[in-house]
């Protein structure tokens, strides 16, 4: 895996827990335009049962977390380089808006790529479950 990847993948994850969603689309539109990420890159998060696709795609996303919880907070707490896959654990914070339930959870990221390219990216509830799906 090119440095590279593994570094946008960092800049992602601080501009995503600054809440930051502008810094966030333009760190992945600028992957997409050096064609480190495909145009159709898939997402699927732990707590949605939905898959989102693209730059619109994170925006709705981004939205949907904004709706479902209160005081949502993540942050990547290691990277890690594990050949056509980056793997991110990361802390989960916040309470749901609808009951405010809170949550507080170490999840796992896997994002695939074939080649140098971002292909998906999917959340686990754990780190050996990610690793498993490698």
């Amino acid at each position: 895996m090119p440095p590279e990847n593994v570094e946008w993948i960092r800049q992602f994850g601080d501009a995503w827990s600054r809440g930051d969603l502008e810094a966030v689309v333009a760190i992945v539109e600028d992957q997409l335009a050096k064609g480190h990420i495909a145009a159709d890159f898939e997402f699927e998060p732990l707590y949605f049962d939905r898959v989102y696709t693209g730059v619109e795609g994170l925006r709705e996303l981004w939205e949907d977390s904004i709706e479902a919880w209160e005081d949502y907070h993540a942050e990547f707490d290691e990277i890690g380089d594990l050949d056509y896959h980056v793997l991110v654990l990361a802390h989960v914070t916040g309470r749901g808006a609808a009951g405010g339930v809170p949550i507080d959870e170490r999840i796992a990221i896997l994002f695939r790529f074939q080649g140098e390219k971002l292909v998906r990216a999917k959340s686990f509830a754990s780190k050996e479950e990610a690793l498993q799906a490698v």
